[in-house]
């Protein structure tokens, strides 16, 4: 499966600015395009700190493509991993669109997308960009912010998520060191098994 996400920074004034960079896995190959304008002003942005200080400051919104071997038109396979049969929405920020796209793959099953539908809860994800919610509600939400009272709260850098895509860490291995702590694991242990579950099974682990 190919994805390929074209980001926008818009505020009052047209912005955009150019820049690449890609995330690879056996099964999974990120294109991330990135263009920002002010005025006339157009500059190129390809450090981490660059990058991280431009998501701080300009409001998210991207758009996405997927190309593999789901039969059906361009528009048809978009819809169709996005939205699991109309079970996960299509969300408009960066990070929330590469959640969206490996939540997607274990809701494909029939009997796990059953389980899923069954979930009450609300995950919030903090990253060192910004904090993602996901909430699962006879299906699953991803938006961009943050929720006062989620189940549980779980913060990872970027970084930990691209190696948790690229298969370079486990969820267990992250936890272990560090690089994944859980708040509300002692008080919702059932939902931070599913949430779990649900991210071993995105990542093939």
């Amino acid at each position: 499966m190919n994805l390929s996400l074209r980001n926008y920074f818009n505020d009052r004034a047209p912005t955009k600015f150019p820049g690449n960079d890609r995330i690879q896995s056996n099964e999974l190959r990120i294109l991330v395009k990135t263009e920002v304008i002010r005025g006339s002003e157009q500059r190129e942005f390809r450090s981490d700190f660059q990058v991280k200080r431009a998501l701080r400051s300009w409001r998210v919104r991207t758009t996405a493509s997927i190309d593999g071997s789901t039969t059906g038109s361009k528009s048809e396979r978009t819809r169709q991993v996005f939205e699991g049969e109309h079970m996960l929405e299509q969300p408009r920020d960066f990070i929330g669109n590469i959640l969206a796209v490996l939540i997607s793959k274990p809701l494909r099953k029939p009997d796990f997308r059953v389980q899923v539908m069954r979930w009450r809860m609300v995950v919030v994800l903090e990253t060192d960009y910004y904090p993602v919610t996901i909430t699962f509600d006879k299906g699953v939400k991803v938006e961009h912010g943050d929720n006062p009272q989620p189940t549980i709260r779980v913060r990872a850098s970027l970084d930990t998520i691209i190696r948790l895509v690229k298969g370079a860490t486990s969820p267990i291995r992250a936890l272990l060191t560090g690089g994944l702590k859980v708040k509300g694991l002692l008080r919702h242990p059932r939902a931070t098994l599913q949430f779990y579950r649900l991210i071993s099974s995105s990542i093939g682990g």
